[in-house]
């Protein structure tokens, strides 16, 4: 039975990772459309998705550790509001913060999308429509969105380790599980 999945790069400390949640609840929580991080949506950057078999899977995250063996440091530069595009997001606007798009993070998600490539997984995140970014949550459009927890002014201005992780995902990207 095929299953959704995404690489990743994931908060290395646990703090991070409640800090970017907290934030999401702070501000989105109550408005949106099946996507708010939380217990059932872990906060991450993607680097490529896709639909395929957990046999496949396990063949992927085996190769994780060569394309990334050290955390990768990702700095944010501001939070975006984005329109949601094709059917499944028509009418929806995805809130989060977006990620600087170093050479590192770049090449990095190139080599993703040419490994799955290589082992003849087709990857759904185009390299050269690629968006680092870290998504707070889904809401409607007609939903008013009003940001009043900013992280503080430190945060903005340090890289924060992520390491490469393969997890499960649903339709919508939402990281549900880790697995790798």
């Amino acid at each position: 039975m095929s299953s959704h999945f995404n690489i990743a790069l994931y908060p290395k400390d646990p703090a991070l990772a409640e800090t970017l949640t907290a934030l999401a609840a702070r501000n989105l929580s109550g408005q949106t459309d099946q996507y708010l991080l939380g217990k059932h949506a872990l906060p991450h950057v993607s680097l490529g998705q896709f639909v395929g078999e957990l046999v496949q899977a396990r063949e992927v995250g085996s190769s994780l550790e060569t394309l990334a063996p050290e955390p990768l440091g990702l700095q944010f530069s501001h939070i975006f509001i984005r329109p949601g595009l094709g059917k499944l997001h028509q009418g929806k606007n995805w809130v989060g913060l977006a990620v600087v798009p170093t050479k590192a993070l770049i090449d990095l998600q190139l080599t993703v999308y040419g490994r799955l490539r290589q082992m003849g997984i087709e990857c759904s995140t185009d390299p050269d429509k690629y968006f680092p970014h870290l998504t707070f949550g889904r809401l409607a459009r007609a939903c008013a969105i009003t940001i009043s927890a900013m992280p503080p002014a430190d945060f903005w201005q340090v890289q924060h380790p992520f390491e490469i992780s393969l997890g499960k995902s649903n339709q919508n990207g939402v990281f549900i599980e880790r697995l790798y």
